[in-house]
């Protein structure tokens, strides 16, 4: 693509979206670098489900050692990444503390804002491409362009821009750069958008990225995301390896959006586009199965080290998994073993943030123990019931609010309307309005009913229209 071809698409969607001409003039290149970068993305739409069916392993090379890959806890994992980070940079743990205070500072503030009622989408993509970036790589010099850009865009408080498909890619998330990302944010476009049609109406086409355009190169990119060498090439997969199977789980196992997003993406229905859809998800099926660790049942992003494999236990990967294949999978003994011994664990290969609960983790934690329930024995259901005791205690007396509002941790944020969405999600899911879905006790909750209206009136006056603000009042509205 020419340069000029590449400005005039980023002139086309400044014409296209009113905020475009209202962005500072120093946010203005920032927001055509993105543009220009956007690559064609969006990860390939799925057929019918293909019981049974599994791809050929023949020629799948997995890892040759993994079955003697060592498991260790979450202390341990974390000192096993952060020796890889040092290995290039002794100065990895200054540097990564002294960019974590200016983005918490600019998460509180960003926080603040939102809490306003601006769902400030472009700063929100940038905030969390500057988490990715502090979180998963030491390139400190685009980290710190990204926090200055990030701090510039909260000025403009009117991104509806950002909301936007891009002409020339047809893609949401035009102020992120990485392509996993963009694809994120155009699948959660596109199941917002879902109508009783269930046929997409786009603007723009959305192309498959050639990456990931056969099931072959799919597997090879999968496969070079599993192992990180982060002492060799100054990156841990981890960040893009859960964003990435999240979507492919999204797109392959929620019946609800397959045809939809296979529509998007243009797919015809006939027997060869069937059979290579179809050819697809067997083959990340497989990937999925090759993954998952039989001793502890858990998925997560695995490491070289020294030689040494290690598989780490991934808390939020593994409930993605489960939650998608609603429960339908193998070594559900080890899984609950696993869930409740991490249980004092760091994120993401515990419960804990910091050393306290949060109610992200919380909802992650009760949806894969309410699927593992009838698997569980007396003595393990007692044990989950108590840990689900503590967490609700913890989200009505330390995360909720007098005036129905939920608490935001700077240090483990990604909107003011997540924290509403998985504050409610955690409540609902647990039963503490619903007696019916009280998987863990028979307790009564006299309160619950007064607790749905606080956080349902503070929700409205929020007047966000967030999509998660929209679930949440749905819940809450079935609810009180």
């Amino acid at each position: 693509m020419t340069e000029t071809t590449e400005e005039a698409l980023a002139d086309e969607a400044g014409r296209r979206t009113e905020g475009w001409r209202a962005l500072p003039l120093r946010l203005r290149p920032a927001l055509r670098r993105r543009l220009r970068r956007l690559a064609p993305i969006l990860l390939l739409a799925s057929s019918t489900v293909l019981t049974g069916c599994a791809a050929s392993t023949a020629d799948w090379n997995f890892v040759p050692d993994a079955d003697q890959a060592g498991i260790l806890s979450g202390d341990e994992m974390n000192d096993v990444i952060d020796a890889g980070f040092i290995a290039r940079d002794p100065a990895y743990k200054e540097q990564r503390a002294r960019f974590g205070q200016r983005l918490g500072a600019l998460a509180a503030s960003l926080a603040a804002i939102q809490t306003r009622g601006k769902t400030m989408a472009c700063s929100t993509q940038m905030y969390l491409e500057a988490d990715w970036l502090h979180d998963y790589t030491m390139d400190w010099a685009r980290l710190d362009r990204q926090l200055a850009e990030l701090a510039q865009s909260l000025t403009n408080l009117d991104q509806s821009f950002a909301n936007r498909q891009s002409p020339g890619t047809g893609l949401w998330g035009v102020c992120y750069d990485e392509w996993f990302l963009q694809t994120e944010a155009t699948l959660s476009a596109l199941e917002d958008r879902l109508d009783e049609s269930w046929q997409p109406s786009l603007l723009y086409p959305i192309r498959v990225p050639e990456k990931i355009d056969t099931p072959e190169k799919m597997k090879a990119y999968l496969r070079g995301l599993l192992v990180s060498d982060i002492a060799r090439t100054g990156r841990d997969n981890r960040g893009e390896l859960g964003n990435v199977t999240t979507i492919f789980s999204s797109v392959f196992f929620k019946g609800y959006l397959r045809e939809y997003v296979r529509g998007a993406v243009g797919r015809r229905h006939d027997d060869e586009s069937d059979r290579s859809s179809g050819l697809f998800q067997a083959a990340y099926e497989d990937f999925l199965d090759r993954w998952q660790d039989p001793r502890t049942g858990y998925w997560g992003a695995w490491y070289r080290s020294d030689g040494r494999l290690y598989k780490s236990v991934d808390l939020s990967i593994t409930y993605h998994t489960i939650a998608y294949r609603h429960g339908q999978v193998a070594y559900w003994p080890q899984i609950i073993d696993t869930t409740l011994r991490i249980r004092n664990d760091p994120y993401p290969f515990g419960w804990l943030h910091r050393g306290h609960l949060n109610n992200h983790n919380n909802y992650d934690v009760a949806r894969i123990l309410k699927y593992g329930w009838p698997h569980m024995s007396d003595s393990q259901k007692r044990e989950a019931g108590d840990a689900i005791g503590e967490m609700l205690a913890w989200t009505l007396t330390e995360s909720l609010d007098p005036d129905g509002s939920f608490k935001t941790d700077p240090t483990f944020f990604s909107s003011v309307s997540a924290d509403y969405y998985f504050g409610v999600s955690f409540l609902d899911e647990i039963g503490f309005w619903n007696p019916a879905e009280r998987f863990w006790t028979q307790s009564e909750f006299p309160d619950s009913a007064a607790v749905c209206r606080r956080i349902k009136a503070r929700l409205a006056d929020f007047k966000s229209p967030d999509p998660q603000v929209r679930v949440a009042l749905e819940k809450l509205n079935a609810a009180c």
